[in-house]
């Protein structure tokens, strides 16, 4: 790429933060559950297009993403010793999710 001789030699860009998406997975009797896998993939991004973003819940149970776009979010929820859990049309920046296992 060639810049002319009086092209700025300073640029700035302005990136978007994102937004935040938290909560809590517990089992069936209310006690957290660590290591869980949580996966969010904005929903209107096509399948070529989409954009994972994958944390695991801590020792709490708690998890957290920041960074996720301002648009509904499909979340899947996958431990080996419970059934996996999707949940569709989730918006980030809302009040936290609480997710139980079976």
């Amino acid at each position: 790429m060639h810049l002319r001789d009086d092209a700025p030699s300073h640029f700035e860009f302005a990136l978007d933060p994102g937004v935040r998406l938290e909560g809590i997975v517990l089992d069936s009797s209310g006690a957290p559950v660590p290591a869980v896998r949580l996966r969010a993939r904005a929903s209107d991004e096509g399948p070529r297009r989409a954009v994972e973003a994958v944390v695991f819940s801590d020792l709490r149970g708690r998890f957290h993403w920041q960074g996720l776009r301002a648009a509904p979010h499909q979340i899947e929820v996958m431990h080996e010793a419970y059934a996996a859990v999707v949940l569709q049309e989730v918006a980030p920046g809302t009040a936290p999710l609480t997710i139980r296992l079976r």
